[in-house]
């Protein structure tokens, strides 16, 4: 049953899916005052939660609201994604593999209040304790700013996710949700493209993390490795885990009452429902829309 509707942040980091002159305009659009009074006009439209990405806009987004509108901060709940794959992928291109995996390790390091605990983590060659202090270091800042209470949730991102699933790491994403649980007090999630991969190892490993989110949308789009697969999992794992659905307008290719129309077959299953965009007016006639279809 649909729960929450969601507040997304592509625009504000100028990702489409589809176009990149598209990209680039929103981008354009979202300034720090645009971001703000789009994400006041989610709260006031019903939105119950902003799900992000660690990236430069977000915290700056996040650390204006803090000190200017806490009252908006109180009034959603937080769904993190770590890491910003583009971030991660553009240093790389500058600087090479090996340039980004030394900033990285650098700024790991200078974030914790010990360097012991990464340098343990390198040498005792234990992948899943690195990992779990990278996602912690990709949080931290925004754990800093946001009311601990309303962060529901932090996500692995697609790229890593996938990843993992390629080679059966199971053991690696459950060692990450004990991890998340114990050190960040929240609870963990997969974002994939390839639901219906996940829902046959997940099924077969006898593990399912409490959040899943995944594309879901009436073309398909982005659903691997095919609609009616990604069908099968959500109405399955819809029931045991909490399905937030995102780009359910596959990057605008169809209209909202198509979209609608469409995860309306699935109410019962999905838990979550995102949109996003970069005009105030139009989150609002949106979340209004989702509001009255759904909750």
């Amino acid at each position: 049953m649909v729960e929450e509707l969601l507040l997304g942040d592509n625009p504000f980091i100028g990702v489409s899916h589809l176009a990149q002159e598209k990209a680039r305009e929103e981008a354009r659009e979202a300034s720090l005052e645009n971001r703000v009074r789009v994400f006041e006009a989610a709260v006031e439209a019903g939105a119950q939660g902003f799900t992000f990405s660690t990236c430069e806009a977000n915290l700056e987004l996040l650390t204006h609201l803090s000190a200017q509108r806490g009252e908006l901060l109180d009034r959603m709940n937080y769904y993190i994604l770590v890491p910003d794959a583009q971030q991660y992928v553009r240093r790389a291109n500058v600087g090479g593999t090996p340039a980004l995996i030394k900033s990285t390790l650098k700024t790991m390091i200078q974030r914790r209040s010990s360097t012991l605990e990464v340098l343990a983590a390198l040498m005792s060659l234990r992948p899943e304790r690195f990992a779990g202090i990278f996602i912690e270091n990709e949080v931290a800042p925004y754990l800093k700013l946001l009311p601990e209470e309303k962060v529901k949730a932090v996500f692995l991102h697609e790229v890593l996710t996938d990843l993992a699933l390629a080679f059966n790491l199971v053991d690696l994403l459950r060692f990450l949700e004990g991890y998340v649980g114990k050190r960040l007090r929240t609870r963990f999630g997969l974002e994939t493209r390839n639901l219906g991969i996940l829902h046959k190892t997940l099924s077969e490993s006898g593990w399912l993390p409490e959040y899943l989110m995944t594309p879901l949308n009436p073309l398909g789009y982005q659903m691997a490795p095919n609609r009616r697969a990604v069908e099968e999992a959500v109405e399955e794992l819809g029931g045991e885990a909490k399905v937030m659905a995102i780009n359910v307008m596959a990057s605008g290719a169809v209209s909202l009452d198509e979209a609608i129309g469409y995860l309306s077959r699935f109410e019962d299953e999905v838990y979550g429902v995102t949109t996003a965009s970069t005009k105030p007016h139009r989150i609002r006639g949106n979340l209004q829309r989702l509001s009255q279809a759904f909750l």
